[in-house]
Order: structure tokens, then sequence, then C-alpha cells
């Protein structure tokens, strides 16, 4: 991951490297091992001590499984033990009991030598179905008397988000980890 703002913890999913990831060359990352691509600066195939800007990239470990950053929990890959990580990716159809799709598959090289793998998991998103019906159904909602000045705001609020969340949801969030 990279800590984009310094700010010891993962504020959202631009900072993990999967599709939300923001590549230098201002497009979105297909994948993990696309957003780590423009950390080879050397453009040797790997991302490792030899590239420009490897002290920046983290490891996190969610040690207490709660889903959130605490910052005894990122490391920086050297401390972690990390001396390469491969950007050559083979594809995979598993997937895990939870509903993640392990696609992509490739190399990680530890300081003692041992190898590895690394997976870019593609997790399992709440689905949100029909969020054109879940528009009309809201608007139902709000159509009494006693909600008219209400119902302008959230009106205008819900045509604003609904769309977004849509869009949103036709995403596959992904990150390597």
């Amino acid at each position: 991951m990279m800590d984009k703002n310094s700010d010891g913890i993962i504020n959202d999913s631009s900072e993990l490297f999967g599709d939300d990831y923001l590549k230098e060359n201002g497009c979105f990352a297909l994948n993990g091992f696309d957003g780590l691509m423009d950390f080879d600066s050397n453009n040797d195939g790997f991302v490792s001590n030899d590239d420009f800007h490897w002290e920046y990239l983290k490891l996190w470990r969610d040690k207490n499984s709660d889903g959130k950053t605490q910052s005894e929990e990122l490391l920086g890959l050297s401390k972690a033990g990390i001396s390469s990580i491969s950007l050559s990716y083979s594809f995979s159809d598993y997937v895990d009991e939870n509903s993640n799709q392990h696609k992509l598959i490739s190399e990680v090289t530890w300081i003692d030598g041992k190898k590895t793998d690394i997976v870019d998991v593609w997790f399992k998103q709440k689905d949100i179905a029909h969020p054109e019906n879940q528009l009309a159904e809201l608007i139902s909602l709000f159509n009494s008397e006693s909600s008219i000045s209400l119902n302008n705001v959230l009106m205008t609020t819900m045509k604003n988000t609904l769309p977004f969340l849509k869009s949103n949801n036709d995403r596959v969030f992904n990150g390597v980890i």
C-alpha cells in the first residue's frame, strides 16, 4: 500500500494497489500489479530496493482483523522482510470461502531468499440491485405532506448519489494483499 498523505493509516481504497489506485499517468490501475508498475523506476520487472520510491511502500498486516489500519500495522517492505515483488503475474480462477476472487498471482522474494506468492484479490462487494428502483421507492417514501420540504432536499441528494453508487458497484474493488 502507499500512504499517499503520510497519516499512518489507509484512508480509502485509493491507497491500496488495485483498480482504485490512481497511477502517475492519471489513469486508474487495471489491477494491483499494474499499480505497482509505477514504482519499478529501473524497469526491470520487479519492485525492489533498487527502485526510487521503495521506502514509501508499505505492507499492511491487519493484526486485530478489524479492517482498519493502526500505525503499528503498517511496515516498510524491507522491515517486513521483503526483498522484491515480481510484476509478472499469472491468472487464477480460485475463489475463497468468502467469495473473494484470487485472480492474479505473482512472487515475492524475501530477504532470506525464500519465495512466496503475492495475490491480487478481488474482494466481493455487496450488490446494489437496481439503484433506479431504489430511487423510486425512496421517492414514494417521502411523498407525504409532512415531508415536502425535506423531500426536495432528499430528492436532490438521491439523484446525485444513486448514479454514483451504481457506477461504483459496477467496478470491482481489488487489492494486492
